[in-house]
């Protein structure tokens, strides 16, 4: 503990301080959780979400794929050839675009445990402090005021 002192002079200051200090502490631990849940939130969007969403868009993509390849024939007119060769070609972009997406995706799930751990871990230690020492110090704060109180009781 610092030698330094406070220098409070009535103990009303010294009880609002406590409050203050009981009002931030749960204060600031409901920010943490929301950030703890944003953080999940998002987890489960980069691990399931997207990825199921990518790859319904990909399968049905390439059902239109193997469609337009059906229409091809060789004794079609040459505009319905066009028109296939139009879907064909739309199709095979849009496949090569959810692959790409797809690979965007999994980089990302890669990444993600690499640089959440840091970011999660001070929050953690941030938490830990709050719930713990905090509230050691607030306990103590409250010990104290209880004692300041008897004393002024005595004294009157």
């Amino acid at each position: 503990m610092s030698d330094a002192k406070a220098n409070v002079g009535s103990l009303e200051a010294l009880q609002q301080f406590h409050i203050f200090l009981n009002q931030f502490s749960e204060e600031t631990q409901s920010v943490f959780d929301s950030v703890r849940c944003e953080i999940k939130r998002y987890q489960q969007l980069v691990d399931f979400d997207i990825p199921a969403k990518i790859k319904r868009n990909a399968l049905k993509w390439e059902d239109r794929l193997r469609e337009a390849k059906l229409e091809m024939n060789p004794g079609q007119t040459s505009s319905r050839k066009l028109l296939a060769q139009q879907k064909i070609r739309e199709a095979t972009n849009k496949v090569r675009q959810y692959r790409d997406e797809m690979e965007k995706i999994k980089n990302w799930q890669k990444k993600l445990p690499v640089l959440l751990p840091t970011e999660f871990s001070t929050l953690v230690k941030a938490k830990t402090f709050l719930t713990n020492d905090l509230n050691k110090a607030t306990t103590l704060l409250h010990d104290y005021i209880r004692t300041l109180d008897e004393y002024r009781e005595q004294g009157q």
